[in-house]
């Protein structure tokens, strides 16, 4: 697509200093086909990165998991989950992939995480 064209091109000139914010909406309009689409360009956000080395920002919600996984899968070094709301338990696995996270104020009043 022509926004990720100027993205790389962008990277490639050395202006930008992180990709971002990315990630996967699993709540707002979901469906698979949509998720589908949205993982399509995250997974190019993610081969422009690392081939830049340029930190991806994420923003994610409903689909921390698979955000997780493909940033996994396309060797991404650098990475902050941006307003992480997910599990407890995927926060700590994401900390020990040497990726970031951004916690809100307002998580430790939600019984869910």
């Amino acid at each position: 697509s022509a926004e990720l064209k100027f993205i790389e091109a962008q990277a490639r000139a050395g202006r930008i200093t992180a990709i971002g914010e990315t990630g996967l909406d699993g709540i707002y309009g979901y469906t698979e086909r949509l998720l589908l689409a949205q993982e399509a360009v995250l997974r190019e956000l993610c081969k422009i990165a690392k081939k830049h080395c340029l930190p991806i920002i994420v923003h994610s919600r409903g689909a921390e998991q698979r955000v997780f996984d493909v940033l996994q899968d396309e060797g991404v070094q650098l990475a902050d989950f941006h307003c992480f709301m997910g599990k407890r338990k995927l926060g700590v696995e994401i900390a020990k992939a040497g990726y970031y996270l951004s916690i809100p104020s307002f998580v430790h009043r939600n019984a869910q995480l």
